[in-house]
């Protein structure tokens, strides 16, 4: 389906010409107004680029045929049908043989489109690799190496990831978490993959050698593979011996950082590079053991949920996935049976699956009984059945040749299921009936007269930004530059031609505050937000601050208002930090690369230490609006304050007054200075280091404590600064009473501080701190932790730490070990009761929550390796940074779900902390070096 265009894009399979017909089906009968030819064979795929006219200067969209048995990737211009480019992909497996024969042979099948990374994945049927696709011809790309038929840009492959698909693998995206998932087809997993952002690598290779079957290769730099999910690798370039060593194989065993092996049946041989030769990598970010045989997929952009459809399974032939929380269910389907069936007999076929997004409706084609079902997956029923009265199956011999699905000489080698598609604003099922060679439309009823089925906005980021964000629909505004107009924010949906139409920002007429207005169509909507609003003098930016706002369409009707659904529209802040270091011989300086963020909420402040090389700072600023405003100057709202080296963890005490500071001013933050095994003391209120007044000449406190210490957190209520020393194992306590004021210190002197040191597991990371637990109800705090078991493998560990007492100590009784990844960062969550901590876990993918009284824990999936964590316990909303995916999660404790997903990354194990009052998120964008603002959903 083509939503801009207002086209569906059909693929004729046994056609040998004309093979591509572009429908219009914003009518009231769908009625085709091309038909073209993609110049190949056997078209058993399409996808549509409906965002390519977004760019600067615009493109023509575009629809990728995949033609199986041509072996190539046609790319048509949408809606002219205009050829644009192939893409040969018979030579996708390295291989000397200069007709690219690779055993088995790569068979495209199927294609997927991120139209935000303008890029797209090949599935091919019983292969282990799928090919990353340049659809952007403006974008500077590196091909893949072919030594056979090189490729040319920009259309060409530019990476591949591990697929381990079968027969007839599928391919959905999910904007949400801008993720292409490609189903197994009949052998392997369920796999996620960002397109953005491809996992993939290379490696010069040094040599190979096979010995008994295990070809072992050596690479010329580090592989960086990971041990425990190596995936498929390409080789390419070796010279060919008595063998060929080049090929597409799965990884069986990582032996070092520069030597890996893998199976392949063939005499013993060795082979050295005398030109270019390459170990190509690529693993998706998740994969789901569900069964191989599931074929169709299809998300609600809405729920974000998706539908899988299994044809060979007798039981549990759909499943549902949440992406957010990683979570499968599934339900049965009885033949010929609606509504609350759980007995009958078995239906078999389920094979392809769409979903009405306006209404939470999926609808599910079975070519073997010719039937449509509609399925309710809020409750997991199916409510109807329509029979399309055609023939759904169509079957072909690998060269493309038509034959009998049930031929037994020859046997097909390509069974189509005919396809199930939604066109949601005239809520249209359109079902393609291969076997037949029909289209089957009808609707699903009357919905609602005015709907918003997406929000495309301008990218936040621009190519300047080295790792740029991916989030939407939201707008951007950066504190110390001068605003700048927003759009065209493009509006797609239903009913927009019923007139006066209204778009709201938080029930406001935006058209009223100054923004333009357009209606394009029925189906879009055009909005431009001014840099200011008009009229204003000063001139006052349109948007002045980090905001979530709601966005609804409202139109006029006899009857009344017409009122659209409600979407998410989000404003973030940036705050670009200054480089550290700048001097006349190095006028960049060195970034500042932020890492650790802490928030004190008496004076709304906000501290993040710079980690840089050499920068030895923290940065401050306020989160109170009026600082935020963008016209603000950024070296005014933004400021330094000196550190010890490599600065790391950061928390904060504001109550605190010390002895010597300003009249009328509190509040001291803790610095971890990972580079010199020491803290630093911080006076946020007057942007100073604080100063021992005891020493002569006064001098900035500095305590010594572990080797590389990184987290830190406070106990508010007793004073005592805990902190984690993650090469020495230890776990550091200084009480920072010695050095408050206390009117019985009539000298006003400071005192000494004094650290304890407390052996906890191997490398503790962050920590948290229960002020309410421990001895004499006076604190416990809980280090995040590894443990090691001899020669097992090791397993994370929350190793709790009795503060309450006159001397800390490790309390067994609060511990827990075996965890299934290593924490790495933990919050504590004092509104439930039992209070509980919540740890995040890295290779795991999970957030952990742990009840320190019975040592008990519970988990929950969140996006793709969370590095750091941040907790609004007013609101009950949990932060996870997630490294990989370039997300952020949002969990709500009281449910203990995810309940989204945002494409804003950062890679700090400290990068994030959340305003309780505001719900706004402080992040740590160490990659752009940057602060994000991000106002959450309440």
């Amino acid at each position: 389906m083509d939503p801009t265009d207002g086209l569906a894009i059909v693929t004729l399979a046994g056609a040998p010409s004309n093979n591509v017909q572009l429908i219009d089906v914003t009518g009231a009968i769908p009625a085709v107004t091309n038909q073209v030819s993609s110049g190949g064979n056997l078209a058993t795929g399409v996808a549509v680029d409906d965002q390519l006219t977004l760019l600067t200067p615009p493109q023509s969209n575009l629809a990728a045929v995949v033609n199986y048995a041509s072996k190539s990737l046609s790319l048509l211009s949408v809606p002219a049908g205009t050829p644009i480019a192939t893409v040969d992909l018979s030579c996708v497996i390295p291989q000397s043989d200069p007709l690219c024969k690779a055993s088995p042979e790569p068979f495209p099948y199927s294609v997927g489109i991120d139209p935000f990374a303008h890029r797209a994945v090949v599935a091919f049927a019983s292969t282990n690799v799928g090919l990353v696709i340049n659809l952007d011809n403006g974008a500077a790309v590196q091909c893949l190496p072919n030594t056979v038929t090189p490729w040319q840009p920009p259309y060409c492959p530019i990476d591949f990831v591990t697929l381990n698909t079968g027969t007839n693998p599928q391919v959905a995206f999910e904007p949400g978490a801008r993720l292409t998932y490609v189903t197994p087809g009949g052998a392997g997993l369920l796999s996620a993959m960002d397109l953005a952002n491809p996992s993939g690598g290379a490696a010069d290779i040094i040599s190979a050698s096979r010995a008994s079957n295990a070809v072992t290769i050596t690479t010329k730099e580090n592989h960086n593979l990971n041990p425990s999910n190596p995936g498929t690798v390409l080789i390419s370039g070796l010279p060919v011996g008595k063998s060929d060593f080049n090929g597409s194989f799965s990884v069986g065993q990582v032996l070092d950082a520069t030597h890996f092996q893998y199976f392949q049946a063939a005499p013993d041989d060795a082979s050295t590079c005398m030109a270019v030769c390459k170990a190509s990598f690529g693993t998706p970010f998740l994969t789901y053991s569900i069964s191989p045989s599931i074929v169709g997929i299809s998300f609600n952009p809405t729920t974000r949920t998706a539908i899988l459809a299994d044809p060979n399974a007798t039981f549990s032939q759909i499943s549902f996935i949440d992406p957010k929380s990683q979570s499968v269910s599934s339900m049965s389907l009885f033949s010929e049976q609606t509504g609350p069936a759980t007995t009958g007999l078995p239906e078999l076929g389920a094979a392809e699956v769409a979903f009405q997004p306006f209404t939470n409706t999926a609808v599910l084609l079975n070519p073997k009984t010719n039937e449509v079902s509609l399925i309710d997956p809020s409750i997991f029923e199916r409510p109807a059945i329509v029979t399309t009265g055609q023939t759904g199956l169509a079957c072909f011999t690998a060269a493309g040749a038509p034959l009998s699905c049930t031929s037994t000489s020859p046997t097909p080698s390509v069974t189509i299921f005919g396809a199930i598609a939604v066109e949601p604003i005239n809520n249209l099922v359109l079902t393609l009936n291969s076997g037949s060679g029909t289209l089957t439309g009808f609707r699903l009823g009357t919905i609602k007269p005015v709907h918003i089925e997406r929000v495309l906005t301008p990218a936040i980021d621009d190519s300047t930004v080295p790792t740029p964000a991916n989030f939407s629909p939201a707008a951007k505004i950066t504190l110390g530059a001068a605003p700048k107009a927003v759009g065209p924010v493009k509006i797609f949906g239903s009913g927009f031609s019923t007139t006066p139409v209204h778009v709201r920002l938080d029930g406001n007429d935006v058209a009223t505050l100054g923004a333009t207005v357009t209606i394009v169509s029925n189906q879009e909507i055009d909005v431009t937000f001014p840099a200011t609003v008009p009229g204003s003098s000063p001139p006052v930016p349109f948007f002045s601050g980090p905001h979530h706002f709601a966005l609804d369409v409202v139109t006029s009707a006899s009857a009344g208002l017409n009122n659209s659904n409600v979407v998410d529209f989000t404003v973030i802040e940036e705050i670009p930090l200054a480089p550290c270091n700048v001097s006349t011989s190095t006028p960049n300086g060195t970034p500042a690369a932020p890492g650790g963020v802490a928030i004190d909420e008496v004076h709304n402040l906000a501290i993040v230490t710079n980690t840089g090389s050499g920068c030895n700072q923290v940065s401050v600023f306020s989160l109170n609006p009026a600082n935020l405003n963008p016209t603000n100057s950024l070296a005014t709202a933004v400021k330094t304050i000196p550190t010890g080296a490599t600065p790391i963890g950061v928390a904060v005490l504001p109550s605190l007054a010390y002895i010597g500071q300003a009249a009328g001013t509190s509040g001291v933050a803790v610095v971890t200075n990972n580079g010199s095994n020491t803290v630093s003391l911080i006076d946020l209120m007057n942007a100073v280091p604080v100063m021992d007044t005891s020493a002569t000449p006064p001098a900035p406190i500095v305590v010594t404590v572990g080797t590389a210490p990184s987290g830190v957190a406070i106990d508010q209520e007793t004073n005592l600064a805990v902190i984690a020393n993650s090469t020495s194992n230890t776990v550091s306590t200084i009480d920072l009473t010695p050095i408050a004021q206390d009117p019985s210190n009539s000298s006003k002197t400071m005192g000494k501080l004094a650290p304890g040191v407390v052996a906890v597991d191997q490398n503790p990371i962050a920590v948290a701190i229960d002020p309410d637990r421990g001895t004499n109800g006076r604190g416990l705090a809980v280090v995040t932790c590894l443990t090691l078991n001899g020669g097992s493998a090791s397993f994370g560990a929350l190793d709790g730490v009795d503060i309450g007492a006159s001397t800390p100590s490790r309390s067994s009784a609060a511990s827990t070990s075996f965890l299934s990844a290593t924490p790495t960062g933990i919050v504590f969550d004092p509104s439930v009761s039992p209070a509980l901590f919540y740890a995040v876990s890295t290779q795991g993918n999970v957030i952990t929550a742990f009840n320190p009284d019975n040592s008990q824990t519970q988990t929950i999936k969140v996006g793709i390796n969370p590095n750091a964590i941040a907790y609004n316990f007013q609101t009950g909303t949990i932060l996870t940074v997630n490294s990989l995916s370039n997300t952020v999660s949002v969990v709500d404790s009281q449910t203990f779900t995810t309940k989204a997903t945002l494409g804003i990354g950062a890679t700090s194990k400290f990068a994030a902390a959340i305003q309780t009052f505001t719900n706004l998120a402080v992040i740590a964008d160490q990659a752009n070096n940057r602060v994000i603002l991000l106002p959450l959903p309440k």
